[in-house]
């Protein structure tokens, strides 16, 4: 009844319309179909905390905006020890809710450590220059026709190629570096 009562007061002539009960009803909750909750996951609300009913039948459901923050905050805390822990960083974590941008006042309060060169090993060149040739070889073989068996064999040469530069990137963090350095999550509005 509140509800009603609050759209009678909000609409012209007494005339309450049910998009109005509707923005009442859920003005503190967002939908389930956007990116931060697909991000977060539906695991990681309880049954009760998602509210499907007749104004979200068609848009999937609700949740509490300050759910949706607190859960994406324990998933990027999670996320972030996580990878402090796996690249041994020095210092503690930061996670904020909001984009964190390399430039203006978020450079000003944060010191971003340069990116350091990253250098192959004889052994890596090598396996990265087989790696473009057959690659090249791949795409030469499918001009655009739906070959499964190709397409896979292109992913693999991708995965393979991404694999070698993540190592190589890793390892131009020295120890030294790494000890000095934290680890930074936020959440981008992207996936």
């Amino acid at each position: 009844m509140e509800v009603l009562e609050s759209a009678r007061k909000r609409s012209w002539n007494n005339e309450v319309s049910v998009s109005s009960i509707r923005n009442l009803i859920i003005s503190e909750e967002v939908s389930t179909n956007g990116d931060k909750f697909r991000f977060v996951g539906e695991a990681a609300f309880s049954p009760d905390e998602i509210r499907v009913d007749l104004f979200s039948s068609e848009n999937g459901g609700y949740v509490k905006s300050a759910s949706l923050d607190t859960a994406l905050l324990e998933k990027n805390c999670r996320t972030s020890r996580s990878t402090s822990a796996k690249r041994k960083a020095g210092h503690g974590v930061m996670v904020v809710l909001t984009r964190f941008h390399t430039t203006g006042r978020t450079l000003k309060i944060w010191r971003l450590h340069a990116v350091p060169p990253v250098e192959y090993t004889e052994a890596e060149s090598e396996r990265l220059a087989e790696l473009e040739a057959l690659e090249a070889k791949y795409e030469d073989e499918n001009p655009g026709v739906n070959d499964d068996v190709l397409a896979g064999a292109l992913e693999a040469v991708w995965e393979e190629q991404q694999t070698i530069a993540h190592r190589a990137k890793h390892r131009a963090w020295t120890d030294e570096m790494k000890q000095s350095a934290g680890v930074v999550v936020s959440w981008t509005g992207r996936r």
